[in-house]
């Protein structure tokens, strides 16, 4: 008899779970470089660094081993190449230098996720015949998968796999330059701290009650 109020008790504790709910939702995270993380509109040529971290993604760079910014850009200062959609997108043009500074492009360019991340998509426009190459990574810095943009213009790219935590651009040449626009992805689901301690509690109870049972048997 005990044992079935325990089994009724942990369904129970299970279903309260799931109603405040047992782990929160996967969050879809779009990003097209024209506003920040609150709405606010993006000035081309500024540094792309942590505009979209509340969103649960910074940037950062690498030329020659030493950190650099990333830069948010616009058509005029590529090129005369259009965005993919609107009118900025982010580059690998490290910060104040303009786009005839051909020694001054990031060697990697990288996306730093806050969580675990899957279905992470964007364009690319490789801006010439060299082939930059996208690596995935996730948090034990194993990589999870490569893929290398070969074809001018804007090409969306889409990664198969999930938990990701880092993604880095590599240069194809140390002179080279490329565009990447909208970024999207989705936040994985991860336990919500106050269920897991509810679900603890009851569990915790339970055993309590089942050492008394037995106590006074």
């Amino acid at each position: 008899m005990g044992t079935m109020k325990n089994s009724n008790l942990i369904r129970s504790l299970v279903a309260a779970c799931a109603m405040v709910g047992w782990s929160s939702q996967a969050a879809a995270v779009f990003i097209d470089f024209e506003t920040d993380a609150g709405g606010a509109a993006i000035t081309p040529e500024v540094s792309l660094l942590n505009q979209y971290a509340s969103l649960g993604v910074v940037f950062s760079a690498l030329e020659d081993g030493q950190s650099v910014d990333p830069t948010i850009q616009s058509p005029d200062v590529f090129f005369g190449e259009p965005a993919f959609s609107g009118n900025n997108f982010a580059d690998n043009q490290i910060a104040g230098f303009g786009p005839s500074d051909s020694t001054n492009r990031a060697d990697v360019f990288i996306m730093s996720f806050a969580s675990a991340v899957s279905g992470v998509s964007f364009y690319v426009d490789p801006n010439g015949g060299a082939d930059p190459t996208f690596n995935a990574y996730d948090s034990a810095d194993n990589l999870l998968e490569t893929i290398v943009v070969s074809t001018n213009g804007w090409n969306q790219i889409t990664f198969a796999s999930t938990n990701i935590s880092r993604i880095e651009g590599i240069q194809p040449t140390d002179t080279w330059n490329y565009g990447i626009d909208d970024l999207a992805f989705t936040i994985n689901e991860v336990p919500v701290p106050a269920t897991i301690a509810l679900l603890g509690l009851g569990l915790a109870g339970i055993g309590y009650r089942r050492r008394k049972q037995l106590e006074a048997a």
